[in-house]
């Protein structure tokens, strides 16, 4: 059954305010700077004047106990974008987009920052950097939905796109993604 938009504007504003108040509580017992994002993240898409000012307070906060994270560097990029500060928006995907070597979650927040990257630098007329940013984003994702519409934004500017990888390069990326040496996925799966 389809969910009406209304229905679904009003679900999705239930569900921030719910999250807001989830980090919120999170934020009271430690300072998390990538939660402080996440709470950013929230107020920008509930909007208005009170959560930028938020907004502004707990990312500079998060600068200020991580100024390298990828996830926080992706979160300011956000709010400048959603002030119209687009070179100051692909300043800061430009930076998450380098990544944070030897961090878990790192790769995540770097894929998320060439995505965003590639769609701000189109968004600013830089064409040929977005095309870079956005290839570089299918190399380390190719499957995931997001993807998808990455080849479908590439082909809408004429780029000519390799075929999806098949089940053995999705087998060995699987297998890294879960922490799974090139050899050991081998070993399990065989050879590509």
């Amino acid at each position: 059954e389809r969910i009406r938009p209304q229905t679904r504007s009003r679900l999705d504003q239930r569900l921030l305010k719910q999250s807001i108040e989830e980090y919120r509580g999170a934020l009271a017992s430690a300072a998390l700077p990538q939660t402080m994002s996440n709470l950013a993240w929230a107020l920008l898409e509930m909007g208005g004047k009170a959560q930028r000012d938020e907004v502004e307070r707990l990312l500079g906060r998060a600068a200020e106990l991580a100024a390298a994270d990828p996830f926080v560097l992706n979160a300011r990029g956000m709010l400048e974008q959603k002030r119209g500060n687009m070179e100051q928006a692909v300043a800061y995907y430009a930076k998450a987009a380098e990544g944070a070597p030897g961090k878990p979650d790192g790769e995540f927040h770097r894929r998320a920052a060439r995505y965003n990257l590639g769609m701000a630098l189109l968004a600013v007329g830089k064409a040929p950097q977005a095309v870079a940013a956005l290839r570089a984003y299918l190399q380390d994702d190719p499957w995931s939905v997001w993807s998808e519409y990455v080849r479908a934004r590439l082909a809408a500017l004429g780029e000519k796109l390799p075929p999806k990888p098949g089940l053995p390069a999705i087998r060995e990326f699987a297998g890294i993604a879960l922490g799974a040496g090139k050899e050991k996925v081998t070993a399990r799966f065989g050879a590509p």
